[in-house]
């Protein structure tokens, strides 16, 4: 895919903005519902609502939507993150219990997944980057305030072991099926608290 062909043209008028995300909005419906093989310009076009020469106006390619949709993911994203930090410097995360604070560190997330089932297909299609993701950093972070005497080199091997359970599982359920990964997601939840009890008990946090 070409830097080229991924590029869509953002309007600069609130109508045509408005127009713009609603195509979004309704090719993300389709890789939810159908997967990422049925997404079509002709299929987006129909469900939007919209002649095949608007959407091509806004957007050149299926590649452009895709690429769209991942940069919309990666924004709201990053604003999900923002919230949180706000929150756990607010927060006094050591004494919450374990179920709480993984709830606090992970739910956000795990709604986001819910709630726009376009994101896993578009993240399995671009590809999972472990070794890029903020969250990892975030964990970390959390981990350093949760525990300030837990070893650095220990706290690093939990925090990506933590990471690894929560993105591999949904790597693994996405390329089986998309439907399965979303059951997955609110066991993930248990499993990671079930992990950090584990944790607490035997470095005694």
């Amino acid at each position: 895919m070409t830097k080229k062909a991924k590029q869509a043209r953002r309007p600069t008028q609130v109508r045509g903005t408005e127009r713009f995300g609603h195509i979004l909005d309704m090719a993300a419906g389709i890789i939810a519902e159908k997967g990422l093989d049925h997404l079509a310009m002709q299929n987006i076009a129909v469900t939007a609502k919209t002649t095949i020469g608007s959407l091509y106006h806004f957007f050149p390619s299926k590649e452009a939507v895709i690429h769209a949709l991942i940069e919309q993911h990666e924004q709201n994203l990053q604003d999900i993150l923002v919230n949180l930090e706000e929150r756990f410097n607010i927060d006094n995360i050591q004494n919450k219990d374990v179920s709480v604070f993984i709830g606090m560190l992970f739910s956000p997330y795990s709604d986001y997944l819910l709630s726009r089932r376009d994101y896993l297909p578009l993240l399995q299609f671009q590809g999972f980057k472990f070794m890029e993701s903020k969250l990892l950093e975030f964990i970390k972070k959390t981990l350093r305030k949760r525990y300030p005497n837990l070893d650095e080199k220990q706290l690093i091997i939990e925090a990506d072991f933590i990471h690894a359970i929560a993105t591999g599982i949904l790597q693994q359920a996405t390329q089986r099926d998309d439907k399965m990964a979303f059951h997955f997601v609110p066991k993930i939840l248990i499993v990671l608290t079930a992990y950090l009890k584990t944790i607490e008990v035997n470095y005694n946090c």
